[in-house]
């Protein structure tokens, strides 16, 4: 609804049906590939750590962003698996991935993708199966494949050249000659939508932009950030009488608070901001006696700047997932019960064991 005019997005869930096994597998095999996309970025934060690590004249580059209209659909089913089968077969990229193997599933899930509507049956002909386990990273990897054919012809007009899934963001470093760098600008509009059916529509040039959740802006020595938030987030956060654990408020505080501190280069910035979800969560009943200290443990915490990392391989690790409710036992109850009775039980074998 926050689009002008209102547009209705088909989505179609795919979990529970016969098809879903082989979305998530295939997911998985082309995820460590859009993770090498020279264009790829997971976030804002990701975006912020890649436009620290260039070398630019501030005075001498603009900001535009561009957005592939309606990318999902406008995806041609045969042109995609006809530009991917080569592409995954070629290294550095794809190296040792299972390029007929991963064809082939994506041949399933975008040409068989049956769904109900009411009391009618209907089977998508064109665009991304909506709602399939691999299509955001099927569209990414699609669009990847020539990205990395053009971009090299515009390295001396791009110092930074970034996509999240449809929306893209570049750092146009202008010619003297404002012809020339108008036409040089055209150009790439124009091969940026020749590819398959994909049409994108671009921003001016500017000094200063909002992109995913982040407003940025160039000045004389550099480039600043601040919290973008759209004009018609409600700030929904869970409410103090919601049957959550006692531990989602405090990790709600951290998180936000982590995320203002990484998005926000000024001081005044970050304070507004953090005054901001300091009045929002009071808003939706919260008193302050509870959540001072909570902003105090987030905001020490945010200072220390260390980041927890997590190494292990999502398909070995097993999870056990319980309701909460509040008369339950607590956490640390469940989790030493847990250990002694199913990890380590006395005299007998571990479960890693089994």
């Amino acid at each position: 609804v926050h689009k002008t005019p209102w547009k209705p997005r088909p989505i179609t869930s795919t979990a529970g049906s016969i098809t879903h096994g082989l979305g998530q597998w295939v997911d998985q095999e082309i995820k460590p590939i859009v993770n090498k996309l020279p264009s790829y970025i997971r976030s804002s934060t990701h975006l912020l750590e890649r436009l620290k690590s260039i070398n630019f004249e501030p005075s001498n580059v603009s900001f535009f962003s561009c957005n592939a209209v309606s990318m999902y659909t406008n995806i041609d089913t045969t042109h995609a698996l006809e530009t991917l089968h080569p592409f995954l077969t070629t290294p550095p990229l794809c190296a040792g991935c299972q390029a007929n193997a991963i064809i082939t599933t994506l041949e399933i899930l975008m040409r068989q993708n049956v769904f109900k509507l009411g009391d009618t049956y209907w089977k998508q002909k064109t665009g991304t199966a909506m709602g399939t386990p691999p299509g955001a990273n099927y569209a990414e990897l699609y669009y990847g494949t020539w990205e990395i054919e053009f971009l090299e012809y515009f390295l001396g007009n791009l110092a930074l050249y970034c996509r999240y899934i449809d929306d893209g963001i570049g750092l146009w470093i202008h010619h003297p000659d404002p012809d020339i760098d108008r036409n040089s600008f055209a150009s790439l509009q124009a091969t940026m939508s020749s590819f398959g059916s994909l049409e994108w529509e671009f921003s001016e040039l500017c000094k200063s932009i909002d992109f995913m959740d982040v407003h940025l802006y160039i000045t004389p020595t550099g480039i600043k950030s601040r919290l973008y938030e759209k004009p018609m987030n409600l700030y929904l956060y869970l409410p103090p009488r919601s049957a959550h654990p006692p531990g989602v408020l405090t990790g709600l505080i951290i998180g936000m608070t982590k995320r203002i501190y990484a998005l926000t280069t000024e001081l005044d910035d970050r304070a507004q901001s953090l005054r901001l979800l300091f009045l929002r969560l009071c808003n939706r009943g919260y008193d302050q006696a509870t959540l001072r200290p909570l902003f105090e443990i987030a905001i020490k915490k945010a200072h220390t700047k260390k980041t927890a990392t997590i190494d292990f391989n999502d398909e070995k690790r097993c999870y056990l997932h319980l309701s909460y409710h509040p008369q339950d036992p607590s956490s640390t109850v469940i989790q030493q019960t847990f250990r002694n009775t199913l990890l380590r039980p006395s005299g007998e074998p571990s479960l890693t064991e089994l």
